[in-house]
């Protein structure tokens, strides 16, 4: 076994696997399952957290980015900060 001293490390792992996989799992087809899930436990696709903007910190009430569905795709707008795993 080894110890790794890094809680940001573990906070990475836990918001991959608790909670944009979580979600997925629970809440999804299973074409969605299989582009992002199955990706996801293969350690091919990381999955990150962004609710914080630039105005609104984490108040999920007072954030201003806004996903609108034209056709078959969605259309996000609005900016996020300090994305949990993201590059």
């Amino acid at each position: 076994m080894q110890w790794i001293n890094s809680s940001g490390l573990a906070a990475a792992m836990w918001a991959h696997a608790y909670l944009p996989m979580q979600h997925l799992n629970a809440e999804n087809d299973e074409r969605i399952k299989q582009e992002y899930l199955c990706p996801s436990i293969e350690d091919k696709k990381i999955g990150c957290l962004c609710i914080s903007e630039p105005f609104a910190g984490c108040d999920i009430p007072s954030m201003r980015t806004t996903a609108v569905k034209e056709g078959d795709e969605w259309v996000l707008n609005g900016s996020k900060t300090f994305i949990t795993n993201g590059v």
